[in-house]
């Protein structure tokens, strides 16, 4: 490796070396190594500069978790496999994942002449390439990923595109994609995507040759791509290499070699039409005890598998392998004979010759088929030169033959939904332009041809794939349809103007939702009195407190000001100095207020009762470290990694004497000091077995052993702590300082009354949970079933409403639940308004859209649906991008504290988070295409104008994917 870099660097007049790195994969593991690192990066600041080199080691720690260099031997099957195929001389070939370039200078030997062009992102790898090619004029070299093809100058298609793809679960984000039907699918994963790209990249009877995982082939999972290529590929074989093929790179991947040709001007026949389907098909094989899912073209053609099929995989023993013992060289022979049996078919485009009388007698050939470009999508209608079309998958347009009165109709729809659409991008504030069209619109449809929702109208309206959403333009009243709210009115701001003349309670409790806390302004416009008279009567009625906020004092309510720390709030009341507010305190109120205090002090925990074991979150890391030095001599640094949620402990130096005690051998491995230390810490017991690879079975032994270690430790801090009463004595003030001192705010609803309640009386615990919501403006209430959860939710969205603080709230339960949550909302409250999403009236995408739209065209108190319906509300892109970007920013902390090299993490992990960054990015890129291009498709959860969100049984969200 470092050879590799003083070449790179080399003056021009040394002699030319073609750089070849073996065993890439085994990059990551040589530079845990810290003298090894510490040699390379030296190197690397050398020639680099020491803000570059860190930038170039990190890009090849991280590509070395996927790239896996393909060896020689493999390569020359390949190269001479082509070379012998008759007929086939391309003049244009494309290597999309380079490496250092050994299969570009393999087929120079052959096809010299030809235009070659390789991309690859690793930038060590990229700088090898060009060194390697510097004298060759015709390898173009790109230093990107292959997925930015569309954003370079290169040739967009190829006779020969040949690499060793990379293979893992990262996810790809490709332009040209966009409006894919199998977008998400082919983008899920980095070897599917490179698979479907470097055979989109094909000019006609083009030849490729992919060296890709065995997945591929196997999984059921990507039969729909599969079989999405043959349809413009033929699958000429394959040939599936041992888990020995890439032991160089220090992997035992079972690999395909695949061979296609695109299929464009080739006559087809049975026996090429039966392969493909083999190729497009999966079936589940045993392979000992394993049922596992396998290629039926390898079933087929077992004689194409080079080895014997074995139980247990790379990554899962319920899987399998493929078993050889040859050599590469030995395997070189196989691999080539097997090849030798693929033979391509030579590009036949089938020209009659025909008489002038003859080509005269034939009609007119059809006209170039229309296109579509824009930001509908397929099964949208459109009117291109006065006819109507509908887009289809591929952006195609086909015509639709209509009678001129239903061009007209259909005309009249279309332009209905365009403005419907566009209204439902616009900014409330500046909308009522494009509502006043669409009213005029719609009322003139009316006139000419009826209410949307009529028999003679509804086909018509279906007939578009979005035209559902028209139908919530309309709303059934008494047995006849009539224009929806959104018609009838113009949109409406949200509400932030409290109702006038409140009592002092509901004052104090809507100026907590608006403000936060407690604006005086705001008391004094709303009740309609005196700000010193509220300050008065809410002191005495002790509805407000003064309320000590670090140098400053401020009026709370009680649940607010009897909680957070409070010894502090004593010791501020016995001072008896509270500024502004000193004329409103006497001593009823100072000794009321110090005797309410007393009551709820928390009493300081002893260390004893605190059961610490070896950290606890709530105390600095020193502590622990300083007891590993005191106690073992040992110099270890700990850190928390929050995206895996584990300790992470490096040990700088230790002393042997002091820390051999913790020493286990098992069968297989051995736990050192800093295994059981960082087990201790997460509390994890290691999985260790005993036996044989066939015959492996748990080492309880061993595991209690292990936990023994662990005891030791947690043993030997204790005794640590007592022996130290100035720690025990900080630690045990730390905790009250975190924790114990402070006391959690108690809602009080004792007050609270609701417009049109019937039938029930709330509950005391009913009332205080209404306050929290109005408070909190939301809250966890953790009830058990027959508690009155659902009366909560009826009660607060009634209050809610009734202080104009949301004007429409969304409910969201269980499906099983939605009607009886309808039945006992309106039985509370008759006169509330509620739009439920029946399971009848959300089945379906175009009845769940047009459910949708009616959200935001009806002025409704409560929609409620169940969970499934809510999982369906697509997010705003801008939202999502939000997200995304704070989850990637979180992941970013983590890795650079990892490439810091301060803690080790086991290559698979590493991996892992180095995946979901890449998974994120792409994710990022695709969000951000969107909003570039506007591609609104349905209405978003943005656009519904909910103000408030109940959810029922929220436990079935708690396993979301952001960390927040």
């Amino acid at each position: 490796m470092v050879k590799t870099l003083d070449a790179l660097h080399a003056p021009e007049t040394a002699p030319f070396t073609f750089i070849n790195n073996q065993g890439f994969g085994n990059i990551f593991d040589i530079l845990k190594k810290e003298a090894y690192r510490k040699i390379y990066l030296e190197r690397l600041e050398f020639h680099f500069g020491n803000e570059y080199a860190q930038t170039v080691l990190n890009s090849l720690k991280t590509s070395s978790l996927n790239s896996y260099f393909t060896p020689v031997p493999i390569i020359q099957s390949i190269s001479s496999y082509l070379k012998r195929l008759e007929n086939f001389e391309p003049k244009a070939i494309l290597e999309p994942s380079a490496g250092n370039g050994l299969i570009i200078r393999e087929l120079l030997k052959h096809y010299h002449d030809a235009n070659y062009t390789a991309f690859e992102k690793e930038i060590l790898t990229v700088r090898i390439l060009e060194h390697n090619f510097r004298l060759r004029k015709n390898v173009k070299i790109f230093g990107l990923p292959f997925e930015s093809l569309e954003q370079t100058n290169a040739d967009k298609t190829y006779d020969l595109v040949v690499s060793n793809i990379p293979f893992g679960a990262n996810k790809i984000f490709d332009t040209s994609l966009s409006g894919h039907p199998l977008q998400a699918q082919i983008s899920k994963n980095i070897h599917s995507y490179f698979v479907y790209k470097s055979l989109a990249s094909l000019k006609n009877a083009g030849v490729s040759v992919l060296v890709c995982t065995k997945n591929f082939m196997d999984k059921s999972q990507y039969a729909p791509i599969r079989k999405h290529l043959m349809e413009s590929n033929n699958f000429i074989g394959g040939v599936r290499l041992p888990d020995s093929a890439f032991a160089q790179e220090n992997t035992s991947v079972v690999t395909d070699i695949m061979v296609f040709q695109n299929n464009q001007g080739i006559a087809a026949n049975a026996e090429q039409q039966e392969i493909n389907t083999l190729f497009s098909e999966t079936l589940e094989k045993g392979v000992g005890e394993n049922s596992v899912q396998f290629s039926s073209y390898f079933s087929s053609y077992g004689q194409h598998v080079l080895g014997q099929l074995e139980k247990g995989g790379m990554y899962d023993q319920k899987d399998y392998t493929v078993k050889n013992e040859d050599n590469l060289d030995t395997l070189r022979l196989s691999i080539s004979q097997t090849l030798a049996g693929f033979q391509i078919s030579n590009k036949v485009w089938v020209e009659e010759k025909q008489a002038i009388s003859d080509i005269a007698s034939k009609p007119e050939s059809p006209k170039q088929e229309l296109s579509y470009s824009g930001n509908l999508k397929a099964g949208n209608l459109v009117i291109k030169q006065q006819k109507l079309f509908k887009i289809l998958e591929n952006e195609q347009l086909e015509l639709i033959n209509i009678k001129p009165r239903e061009f007209d109709r259909l005309s009249k729809i279309i332009a209905l939904r365009d403005t419907y659409l566009e209204l439902l991008d616009t900014d409330r504030s500046s909308g009522q332009a494009t509502l006043d069209i669409l009213k005029y619109q719609y009322d003139l449809y009316d006139f000419q041809y009826g209410k949307l929702h009529d028999k003679a109208n509804y086909a018509f309206v279906t007939l578009d794939i979005q035209g559902p959403m028209l139908l919530a333009l309309e709303k059934p009243v008494n047995g006849i349809f009539v224009k929806a709210d959104i018609l009838e009115n113009p949109w409406k701001k949200k509400v932030v103007e409290a109702p006038k003349k409140l009592s002092l309670e509901d004052a104090i409790y809507f100026s907590l939702n608006k403000y936060n806390g407690i604006n005086e302004e705001l008391l004094a416009e709303t009740t309609g009195q005196s700000k010193d008279v509220i300050i008065k009567e809410a002191l005495e009625r002790q509805l407000l407190f003064l309320n000590p906020e670090g140098n400053h004092i401020s009026l709370a309510p009680k649940f607010l000001f009897l909680s957070g720390t409070i010894y502090e709030k004593i010791n501020f009341y016995r001072k008896n100095d509270f500024g502004p507010y000193q004329n409103y305190v006497d001593k009823n109120y100072l000794s009321q207020t110090i005797r309410e205090l007393e009551k709820i002090k928390p009493p300081i925990t002893p260390f004893e009762d605190l059961d610490i074991k070896l950290h606890e979150p709530w105390f600095p890391f020193e502590i622990t470290q300083a007891f590993l030095y005191d106690t073992y001599k040992t110099v270890a640094h700990i850190a928390y990694n929050e995206s895996t949620s584990k300790y992470m402990v490096k040990i700088e130096s230790y002393e042997y004497q002091e820390t051999r005690k913790f020493y286990v051998q098992s069968e297989h491995r051995s736990y050192y000091f800093r295994d059981i230390l960082e087990g201790a810490l997460n509390s994890t017991i290691p999985y260790i077995t005993k036996g044989s690879k066939d015959n492996k079975r748990t080492d309880k032994a061993k595991m209690q052993e292990i936990r023994i270690k662990f005891e030791l430790l947690y043993k030997d801090f204790n005794r640590y702590i007592i022996e130290k009463p100035e720690l025990k004595k900080r630690l045990e003030y730390i905790f009250y300082k975190m924790y114990d001192a402070k006391v959690h705010p108690k809602y009080d609803g004792s007050y609270l009354k609701f417009e049109g309640l019937q039938q029930f009386a709330p509950y005391p615990s009913q009332k205080d949970t209404v306050a929290g919501i109005i408070i909190n403006q939301g809250l966890l209430v953790n009830k058990e079933v027959g508690f009155g959860k659902t009366l909560d939710m009826a009660l607060a969205s009634q209050k809610l409403k009734e202080l104009n603080l949301s004007k429409k709230t969304l409910i969201i339960g269980l499906r099983s639940t939605v009607i009886q949550l309808e039945r006992e909302l309106l039985n509370a409250f008759p006169t509330m308004n509620i739009l439920v999403a029946h399971d009848k009236v959300v089945s379906g995408l175009a009845n769940r859209n047009a459910f949708f739209a009616k959200i935001v065209s009806t002025d409704c108190d409560v929609v409620l649906m169940s969970h499934d319906t809510f999982k369906f509300i697509p997010q705003s892109q801008e939202i999502i991008h939000q997200i995304i970007s704070e989850e990637l920013a979180n992941l970013e902390r983590d890795l650079s504290v990892i490439y810091e090299d301060k803690y080790n993490i086991s290559k698979r992990v590493l991996k892992g988070l180095e995946t979901r960054r890449e998974n994120l990015t792409a994710t990022l890129k695709e969000v951000y295409f969107d909003i570039q291009t506007k591609q609104s498709e349905v209405i978003n959860f943005d656009q519904m104008g909910f103000e408030h969100i109940m959810v029922d049984e929220s436990h079935k969200f708690k396993n979301l994917m952001y960390t927040g």
